[in-house]
């Protein structure tokens, strides 16, 4: 039976399906199609688009600029080139170049997005607020820039010293309940910025009653806000309302929150910055929506005017490692520095991206300097085994998850995938007595988990013990898992198993049908058809298994099979 990967990620932003200008693009990115993507460049105009879109939808966005960019020369008016290649230059830190693209887009398209938000940029790195402002005041309320716009011309007419049209900009944002948070944090820090500190207050606390309110960068400026005002209880209460809500996080650090403060760091000082913290949020959004591309370009505009922005960083870190520019990305992520308190969490997952570049010895070595670092933290334990497994090396697989499991302290419903993978590691390990307990540790905390379920089920199968049980356990993580084709497997398997032949032919039949290309179902599938006389399609099947690559003692015993066939039918 496949394993099942476990992943533990950072809690996402809520995402927004919004585009602008680009469609998003679901392939998994390669490193690079530059050769491929340079050689039709080098043809003609048309050559050079069809390049850019055959390069942007792999994610090299780097051809693709270039690509748009000299596409133009042949058609300098169009305004989808013109875009794409402004969005794209942007996105890949060519500042000046991307500018001079907006101001023609925006000359043939005045209500272009991307060439207003280039341009309100740069207008703002002027010190020009009161042309921005202008600017996007003529700029139509819909999709993105249903909330990018109202907060920019906010952010540019408090630039402007015009507080009270800072606030009235905003006041459509109330109109909508999804953007009601956005109004309160914004507004908000106006009215903090603005030496109003009681307004600031009770617009903030309305940001926060709303669950959609409660994100990490609303905490952070919030308590900032509390500790400036020596108010440290309601700072302390609003931490540990985000540490209930998210356990296991380390981006939030109190005492460095406090140390700040005394220093008279605030997160947000200027017009420029609060700008740059609207570009932020539409990036996070766009980056959830699959958009990667647009949202890198919002990123390095707010980059502009905030170079300094850990959290920025974090986004663009984890937006390269989507388009699979994991070198570009550990380097943002060595650039936050170790004072910072998402340097942590970044740094777990530069030792990750270290893993996927197949620098396995580095990645350990640095998450072992994570787990010495902080005593308490289990996290980079867990990830050191999660890179063992996949290698393969299942013995210190289990132990860097024994390692974890014993810093957790009392077990809790959350923590069921850190026993399901110990578990697997000791299986794995021909150490089934520790397997079988973690899974059933697992299942304890998490009854209805179809994965442990299938998993231990399956295993007992395998050892031709529990049928009966096993069978209840892989039914119950069928009708939990329907389209899951390593349970329908291990359904017709177990019913296999007990003689159920009929049953088991329409499982595997079904298992094969959603996971064509795996070896060890289409073996098990020769065997059912084997068993039932249906001897010409079970040698099909059994080729069909070796076509897929299985495992050294796999391929041998389905090599056995076609030439002698099926022996034995274990009952």
């Amino acid at each position: 039976m496949p394993l099942v990967h476990i992943r533990f990620k950072h809690p996402s932003l809520a995402a927004l399906s919004l585009a602008l200008g680009l469609s998003a693009c679901a392939a998994p990115p390669p490193a690079s199609v530059s050769e491929e993507g340079s050689a039709l460049i080098a043809g003609s105009g048309s050559g050079q688009y069809l390049a850019a879109r055959h390069a942007t939808y792999l994610h090299d966005t780097k051809t693709a600029a270039d690509a748009y960019d000299q596409a133009l020369a042949k058609d300098p008016n169009n305004v989808e080139l013109l875009t794409r290649a402004s969005v794209l230059k942007t996105a890949e830190e060519q500042p000046l170049r991307a500018q001079v693209l907006a101001e023609r887009l925006l000359s043939l398209d005045p209500e272009a997005a991307p060439a207003v938000y280039i341009l309100t940029v740069r207008d703002t790195k002027n010190g020009d607020f009161s042309k921005a402002a202008r600017r996007l005041s003529t700029q139509p309320r819909r999709g993105l820039n249903s909330f990018v716009v109202p907060l920019l011309e906010a952010w540019a007419n408090f630039g402007d010293k015009n507080i009270e049209k800072a606030l009235e900009v905003l006041t459509p944002l109330k109109e909508s309940s999804a953007l009601m948070p956005l109004y309160g944090f914004h507004a908000g820090l106006i009215n903090e910025l603005a030496g109003r500190p009681e307004a600031a207050a009770r617009l903030y606390e309305s940001t926060l009653a709303s669950p959609a309110g409660l994100t990490l960068r609303a905490v952070r400026v919030v308590g900032a806000f509390h500790l400036a005002r020596g108010e440290k209880d309601k700072a302390q209460a609003l931490f540990e309302r985000y540490r209930t809500d998210n356990p296991d996080s380390s981006m939030l650090d109190p005492e460095a929150e406090a140390e700040a403060i005394a220093k008279g760091i605030k997160p947000i000082s200027t017009a420029a910055e609060g700008m740059a913290e609207a570009l932020f949020g539409a990036a996070a959004s766009l980056k959830q929506a699959g958009a990667a591309d647009t949202a890198l370009m919002l990123c390095r505009l707010a980059q502009e005017l905030q170079p300094d922005f850990p959290l920025l960083k974090v986004l663009i870190g984890g937006i390269l490692e989507d388009m699979n520019r994991l070198e570009e990305a550990d380097a943002v992520y060595a650039s936050i520095p170790a004072s910072e308190p998402a340097s942590w969490p970044v740094r777990i997952r530069l030792a990750e991206n270290l893993n996927r570049l197949k620098k396995v010895d580095e990645a350990e070595m640095l998450l072992e300097q994570l787990a010495t670092e902080r005593p308490q933290r289990f996290d980079p334990l867990i990830s050191l085994g999660d890179i063992r497994r996949q290698a393969k090396r299942f013995d210190q697989a289990a132990d860097a998850y024994s390692r974890a499991l014993s810093r957790m302290g009392r077990l809790e419903k959350r923590h069921w995938p850190i026993l399901y993978a110990r578990g697997i590691a000791f299986e794995r390990s021909k150490q089934w007595p520790k397997a079988e307990a973690d899974f059933k540790q697992a299942l304890a905390l998490e009854p209805d988990q179809p994965y442990v379920l299938n998993y231990l089920g399956y295993s007992w199968v395998e050892q031709g013990v529990n049928l009966v049980a096993a069978r209840k356990m892989i039914e119950k993580a069928v009708d939990l898992r329907p389209t899951d084709g390593y349970i329908a497997d291990s359904l017709g398997w177990v019913l296999y198993r007990l003689n159920d032949l009929k049953g088991a032919v329409r499982f595997m039949e079904r298992a094969a049908e959603l996971q064509p290309e795996d070896p060890v179902i289409n073996d098990h599938l020769g065997d059912v058809y084997w068993t039932v006389g249906r001897k010409n399609e079970a040698r099909f099947q059994w080729k069909k298994s070796l076509v897929f690559d299985p495992e050294p003692e796999l391929a041998q015993a389905v090599k056995i099979k076609l030439e002698r066939g099926l022996t034995n039918h274990k009952k």
